[in-house]
């Protein structure tokens, strides 16, 4: 089962995001973008692939341990961007700030998880994908308003990802509230 854990946002956020991105729709390489369904908006902290579901519950459990003292926290949007690199556009997401509740998030997800799937936080660049490209694609500067959204974080979910013929649809399997 390929499964993944990530925050979850509710509806009016996931609305907030996808109304911030709609304002790139008409830039020359959004042709080209499979804009992603509001509901899939998540943001991941570990990709498990082909995973033991039983092992994944296991490891949720112990992080909700972790995390029960933890509070709800606030992430500034920072900007736009491509992934992996704007020469080498595979995808396009709203981008975060990296602040120490996150930090310290992801360190508590690491000490639940094998060491093949920890996130290394040198790497972890706290996003939400907006789009798929459907081939890459040369990505440009990507001017950014500064009327940033502050996106409050206050669930953490184990997905699976459902791949289809033409989109993945994520099912939430379980989830932790923050404090």
């Amino acid at each position: 089962m390929r499964l993944f854990i990530a925050v979850s946002f509710t509806p009016e956020v996931c609305e907030k995001i996808y109304q911030r991105g709609q304002r790139y729709a008409l830039m020359p390489w959004s042709t080209n973008l499979r804009w992603l369904s509001p509901t899939n908006y998540h943001m991941t902290l570990a990709f498990l692939d082909e995973y033991d579901l039983e092992q994944a519950e296991h490891h949720m459990t112990d992080l909700a341990n972790r995390l029960e003292s933890f509070k709800a926290f606030n992430m500034e949007q920072n900007g736009f961007r491509f992934l992996p690199s704007e020469s080498r556009a595979r995808a396009f997401a709203m981008t975060f700030s990296q602040n120490p509740a996150m930090t310290a998030l992801v360190t508590e997800l690491n000490k639940c998880l094998p060491a093949a799937y920890k996130q290394p936080l040198s790497r972890f660049l706290p996003h939400v994908t907006l789009g798929r490209f459907r081939q890459g694609t040369q990505g440009e500067a990507i001017p950014f308003t500064q009327d940033a959204i502050p996106i409050k974080i206050r669930q953490i979910s184990l997905y699976r990802s459902i791949l289809g013929a033409k989109s993945a649809r994520y099912e939430s399997l379980g989830y932790i509230d923050l404090a």
